[in-house]
This record gives C-alpha cells, structure tokens and sequence, in this order.
C-alpha cells in the first residue's frame, strides 16, 4: 500500500514495514492476515530564484519579488508542496546629459561629435545596467569682422588707431573659445575725388551702391542698371566707372549691396562674378572685393583734403587732357590725346553739383557757356576712368 499514512485493523501506520493481524475464522481457525505496507511521504521544497525584471514558473510570469507556492497531487496520492522566494531586481537605466567642447570622454570612451550613446554594464544581481549618454558637442566658435573705418574703431571694447589684425578670445557658457579676428583698415588721409569701378554680374538688376557722409546724406549712389531679372542684358558683365567730389574733412561710406544676398556672386548661378574697387586721386586702394558678399558690405574713409588734378597746358603723357587757355572767360579748348572716343564730359562746380554735360566723338572740342559766374570748376571724362580730372578756372 502506497499513502502518507494507512490505518488498517484499527490501527493507523505512518512508517513502511510489514504488519501481521490474526483473527480467529469461523471454523475456529485463525486466519492470519500480512500487511506489507509502503508509507510515501509528502515533499515540500523551497526554490530560491534571483531573476531580472520577470520569471516564470509553473506557467506563470512574475514581475514582483515575492514568495510563492504551488502544490500538486502525485499519482501515489501525496501532496507535492513546492514553495518559490522570488527576488526580481530590475535593469537599471541612466541619462547623462552633457554639453562638452570639441570633445568628451565617458566609459573610457572619446566622442567628437553629438549623439545619443550607449553603454551596458551586469551589475552584481545579474542585470543590465544601461547608461544612455546624450551628448552635444560644440566646437570653438570663430567670427572674422572686416572693417575700414576713418581715423579709429572700437572693438570688444577696445579703440584701435591703426589697420591690422587684430584677435580676441572670449569664454562662452559651454567653456569653448570664441574666437574673434577683426581685420581693419583705418582709412584717415584719403584725397579727392574718389574713382569707383564696379564690374557688375549677370544679375546686375540687384544691385545698387551709395556714398554718404557722416550725417548719412547721399552725395553719389546707383542702381536699376540694365539687367533682366533671370540674368543678363544691356548693362550685364560691364563696368561702371563713378569719379566722387567729395568735401574734405568728412567721414564717408561706401555701401554696396545686393537685393537677392548673393552680392556679385554669379558664378553660383553658371555666370561671370562682378568685382569692385575704390581708390583715391593718388590710387590708394581704399577697399576693393569680388564674388559673393551677401547683401551688403561697407568701406569707410575719411577726406584730408579735395584736390582736383590739371594737365598744364600742351604737355600730354600717353593718355592725358590739356584745357587751354586755363583760366578763361567765355570759353577754352579741351584736348584729349590717345583715347579715342566717343567722350561723356561732366563739369562739377565746386559743391559737387553737374552744370554742364556733353558727349563727343572728337578728341578736340570748344568748351563754352558753363557759369555766369566765375569760380572753380571740374571737368571730368566720365567714361574714362584713366584720365584724371581737370581743374578749371573762370575768371
């Protein structure tokens, strides 16, 4: 007999053996009676289990420590008590977030570029132990200012008197360098007039310039040149050539600028680049660029002195003007030698208004009824940028 226990004849056995009972029969015999008995005993264990996050057992998922406990029934009829300590430990997880310069070390790790890295240690209970680094990583910042100025610039604080380079590092709030260079140019003795050549783009409809003085008054600007607004025309890929009066003692600005942002930038576009340069009456460069330089840029310049050029009379170098007679009354002979017309002439009195203009095909022409009045005037071959300007004096 298989059972924890067993009661047989009255009496109850919990221990395997073999047991005899005699009994008297009805014949008056005895009958002996042998019992060999088995005893199974009920089981009862204790499962210890250390798992990460979830476990399952007997069909069951758990996510939570705990003691549990499952019994079944064998097919010798005993109990099967089965008891599990449950420990969950869960897998950890960390977010580092870091803004470094340039680069950052972490877990033995160097990383240069921003991102979202990851790394996994197993922690003593088994588990993973994700560490998520969110990185940025900001390099040093470097600014380049080019500037013309008259007589002097601050910078960061700083007056500068002098053209050169100059350089300045400043801290930023994510401890990189701000590097700054400033390239000036102190424009503070300049002569005129001021001679502008501009070689204009293909998109020359974009662009426009202007001179002012130091309370922003316009003296000389252009634009609306004759240009399509898909690139070319007319006046594409030329150059214009401006000669500036200018009064002295005065800070001056050159603006040049570009409605579209792309300065004279056309190659960008399949085109031809424009370019610009502006000097003095000595031809002392006062700025000069080319390509592309985004919707504007400025030249500043300060006027010592307005001087206006003469031939003397019938001395010519290979390109030159001769007036003569200079001074005259009514009227006086203007001779242009080595450049071949067609000439525009421009006469400016001395607030740099035009009173007289004209074009001629000859090199040789009479000069009459520019002022009722005597005075200081400038002649100037507008579309000739070779030849200086010519003082004129009117009795």
């Amino acid at each position: 007999m298989l059972a924890d226990s067993y009661s047989w004849n009255g009496v109850t056995y919990n221990q395997s053996g073999t047991y005899y009972d005699s009994l008297l029969n009805t014949f008056g015999c005895d009958s002996v009676t042998i019992l060999s008995l088995t005893i199974n005993q009920s089981t009862n264990n204790n499962i210890p289990i250390i798992a990460c996050n979830s476990y399952s057992w007997n069909g069951v998922t758990y996510t939570q420590s705990g003691t549990y406990v499952d019994s079944s029934t064998s097919s010798l009829g005993c109990d099967s008590i089965v008891t599990l300590n449950l420990t969950i430990n869960n897998t950890y997880s960390n977010i580092d977030t870091v803004n470094s310069c340039n680069s950052y070390s972490w877990n033995g790790n160097t990383y240069t570029q921003s991102g979202i890295y990851y790394d996994s240690l197993s922690s003593l209970s088994g588990c993973d132990s994700v560490n998520i680094l969110s990185l940025i990583i900001s390099g040093n910042i470097f600014t380049v200012d080019t500037v013309a100025a008259c007589q002097s610039y601050i910078w960061n604080g700083n007056q500068y008197d002098s053209s050169g380079v100059y350089i300045d590092t400043v801290l930023s709030s994510v401890t990189c360098d701000s590097i700054q260079t400033l390239y000036l140019t102190i424009n503070d003795d300049v002569t005129s007039p001021i001679t502008l050549e501009l070689l204009l783009d293909d998109y020359c409809l974009e662009t426009f310039w202007s001179v002012k003085d130091s309370q922003d008054s316009v003296w000389y600007s252009g634009q609306n040149y004759n240009c399509n607004p898909s690139g070319g025309g007319a006046q594409a890929n030329t150059t214009i050539t401006e000669i500036m009066f200018l009064d002295p003692n005065d800070c001056y600005t050159f603006e040049l600028n570009d409605y579209y942002g792309d300065g004279l930038g056309a190659s960008f576009w399949n085109g031809t680049d424009g370019n610009w340069i502006i000097k003095d009456l000595n031809n002392i460069v006062i700025g000069q660029g080319q390509g592309d330089f985004g919707f504007i840029v400025e030249y500043s310049f300060l006027v010592g002195q307005s001087v206006v050029t003469s031939v003397i009379e019938n001395q010519f170098s290979n390109a030159g003007i001769a007036v003569y007679p200079n001074p005259f009354n009514e009227s006086t002979t203007v001779k242009i030698q080595n450049i071949d017309g067609p000439h525009i002439i421009e006469v400016f009195d001395i607030s740099g208004r035009i009173v007289k203009s004209l074009t001629t095909n000859s090199n040789e022409f009479t000069l009459e009824n520019i002022s009722s009045s005597g005075g200081v005037y400038w002649l100037v071959v507008k579309n000739q940028s070779s030849l200086k300007p010519v003082k004129l004096i009117i009795e």
